[in-house]
């Protein structure tokens, strides 16, 4: 199938992640600057809102797309299948709560122990590792899903 595609399977993969990245990019920035800007944060936490939460969106968003490059749903009847019911939707749903949820409270629990300051460093730490992942698990996805994709 992907086999016959006139482009790159690198290009085709980083197109579809590019579609999702962007507008979740910029929304976080927007949100960030317009916190900023109204005083409701300081320069450290408009870079933590960015970092954290870009990074954790770009893990979760990779594993999405390495499963779905794994294991496309060839067999659907409207687009809300794909969109709405597959497999790697509910993986990067539930998996993207369970991150925030895990992160949050550890952040938490770190700002309450040991001061803002930890929590801010887990935070910054947190995006950061995140980000390395999803860029691993793409560039990962891009060796692996040729097999998958050419039937």
């Amino acid at each position: 199938m992907m086999g016959t595609a006139p482009l790159p399977l690198r290009t085709i993969l980083g197109a579809k992640l590019a579609s999702n990245a962007a507008p979740v990019a910029a929304t976080i920035a927007i949100s960030a600057l317009i916190l900023l800007a109204g005083g409701q944060i300081d320069a450290i936490v408009a870079l933590e809102v960015l970092l954290t939460g870009f990074g954790a969106f770009f893990l979760m968003v990779n594993i999405g797309l390495s499963s779905d490059a794994r294991k496309p749903n060839l067999s659907w009847t409207t687009p809300n299948d794909v969109v709405k019911r597959g497999f790697p939707i509910t993986v990067v749903v539930i998996g993207g709560m369970a991150l925030a949820f895990a992160g949050g409270a550890a952040s938490f629990a770190l700002s309450l122990t040991w001061g803002t300051m930890a929590g801010t460093a887990w935070n910054l730490a947190v995006g950061t590792l995140c980000l390395a992942t999803g860029w691993l698990v793409f560039q990962h996805t891009c060796r692996i899903a040729k097999p998958y994709l050419v039937r």
